[in-house]
């Protein structure tokens, strides 16, 4: 066994040194007086073991025994130490320490003895990483996952993974990180999750060791390995700062709003579960205030109100399907975020069904609505909201597709709408263009849209807007001015409340830019 040793004390490095001479089984390859020496020998020999005194000039044994974890170098740390103080003892196991040895107590015999005991775990140590399978994050993400479920795969692999860094026993904190626009996520596909991942992955691996796993419904599950030299208090900062800033990431980078809870806890990482569920029952009475307490039932989404739906959108029956979503989003409720967020998957499913019975198997639904802020708001308002929009969108395409075109006066009103959106137009206007009394013309339009005539010349300016912004470098000046809109302000104002971000955000997610995304002064 190799070593390299470090104490301020050269008396006592003179003594190890002799100890050592009488052991055939050990080779000193170097000693150090000070923290900083004793890094760049560990780091030139890369030796089997490092014995290290605890209280030192900057780094000190503890210090030393973070840096060596936090590089993931195989080298093993022995702390030395007058000191019996439990917190000191604690502390250094929970960081890894091979062992704590108190100086006064070593003479030849009890060094001998430590010492056989030692080269023994640092043989056997050695012997696993070489015989260990490469664990591939995947196999980190299911155990993370089954261990979240407590159900631990009997594998001969698993003893093995649970000691990686990521698991070793020591603090944790255990988070669930909740997307609120599930339905983007589920649009988007696999590639787009596992963009997710490797952006958390990232950032991981630049502020701290974690590891992230998909569980279900939008809803990510993560595991931040603490520091024990750290109080409570301090480390539940630390893990609240990494959480911060994977939440801003995902929504400069992604446009995706994001709200997390998590749970500190030094324990062995198969008693996961625990923890999961006291954020998973936080996230419940965050996203779901005032519901009171979730039956725990798996949710089944109530298939028969599908036929309802079907037969109110078949009718644009609005009303209907509104009553029908408040019913489905408050059944869902009862089962927590994860039944509302399932409602929400297959709600999708079926609107994607929808529009591909309108458009003969060609549906996408992404560019037809985005997904609205909850400002506060309980997750099943939201959800409600997103879905009733999308029905209103699908009533109007159906109308569109089974009466193959509107009648004269809206087609005409489409139509003109289109070729001059960049006016001052107002129902009045249009109604005296298509000498049609402004009240029966605003009847008449929202009886074969679906919505007001307002809303429907909004959300066109705001359409070209959104094409504007992602496909030219026109300013946000000139884009108010070309959709027609006569206050900038206004405009930011509209823009937001339909797309749900700032035609600044939306253009900078867009085009994949990283920056600061504030809203010029106007």
């Amino acid at each position: 066994m190799t070593i390299v040793m470090v104490d301020d004390d050269i008396i006592f490095l003179n003594k190890l040194n002799s100890l050592f001479a009488q052991d055939d089984s050990c080779t000193v390859l170097a000693s150090a007086t000070s923290g900083e020496k004793a890094m760049a020998l560990v780091k030139e020999h890369a030796p089997d073991l490092l014995i290290a005194d605890i209280e030192m000039p900057k780094p000190n044994g503890l210090e030393l025994l973070r840096e060596i974890k936090r590089l993931k170098l195989r080298t093993e740390v022995l702390i030395l130490s007058n000191y019996s103080s439990f917190d000191y003892v604690r502390t250094a196991m929970l960081e890894g320490a091979l062992d704590y040895i108190l100086k006064d107590q070593l003479n030849a015999f009890s060094f001998r003895k430590k010492m056989r005991e030692i080269t023994e775990r640092v043989s056997k140590n050695k012997a696993n990483r070489t015989n260990r399978t490469v664990f591939s994050q995947y196999m980190k993400q299911r155990l993370l996952l089954s261990c979240a479920e407590g159900c631990i795969p009997e594998e001969p692999e698993t003893s093995l993974l649970i000691e990686e860094q990521e698991f070793c026993r020591g603090f944790h904190t255990v988070a669930r990180l909740q997307l609120v626009d599930a339905p983007t996520l589920q649009a988007r596909g696999e590639p787009f999750l596992r963009q997710i991942l490797n952006t958390i992955q990232n950032i991981f691996q630049i502020v701290g060791n974690g590891i992230c796993t998909y569980a279900h419904g939008g809803s990510f599950l993560l595991l931040l390995q603490g520091t024990g030299h750290a109080g409570r208090a301090a480390m539940i900062a630390e893990a609240q700062k990494v959480l911060l800033l994977i939440k801003s990431n995902l929504m400069k980078i992604y446009g995706l709003e994001s709200f997390c809870t998590s749970e500190l806890f030094c324990d062995e990482v198969r008693s996961l579960s625990r923890y999961d569920r006291l954020c998973l029952k936080r996230m419940d009475d965050t996203l779901l205030p005032g519901m009171g307490e979730h039956s725990g039932e798996t949710y089944r989404f109530p298939f028969g109100e599908e036929l309802k739906l079907v037969a109110a959108l078949y009718r644009s029956d609005l009303d209907d399907v509104s009553l029908l979503l408040e019913k489905i989003f408050r059944g869902a409720a009862s089962c927590g975020v994860r039944g509302v967020m399932e409602s929400a998957m297959e709600l999708y499913k079926f609107s994607i069904h929808c529009l591909e019975e309108i458009h003969a198997g060609q549906g996408d639904l992404r560019p037809a609505m985005e997904f609205p802020r909850l400002n506060g708001r309980p997750l099943t308002d939201a959800m409600q909201q997103y879905f009733l929009s999308l029905f209103r969108w699908l009533a109007g395409l159906r109308h569109e597709e089974k009466t193959g075109v509107y009648s004269v006066h809206i087609a005409e009103a489409i139509d003109y709408v289109r070729k001059n959106y960049a006016r001052d137009l107002s129902i009045e206007v249009l109604a005296d263009h298509l000498h049609l009394s402004s009240v029966y013309f605003s009847h008449l339009f929202k009886s074969e849209t679906g919505v007001a005539f307002s809303s429907y010349l909004a959300q066109h300016r705001i359409a070209v807007a959104k094409d504007l912004l992602k496909n030219t470098g026109y300013s946000l000046m000139e884009i108010t001015r070309k959709v027609g809109f006569q206050n900038y302000n206004y405009f930011i104002q509209v823009f937001k409340k339909t797309v749900g971000v700032t035609p600044l955000r939306y253009r900078l997610t867009q085009t994949g830019h990283k920056g600061p995304l504030e809203e010029p002064e106007s």
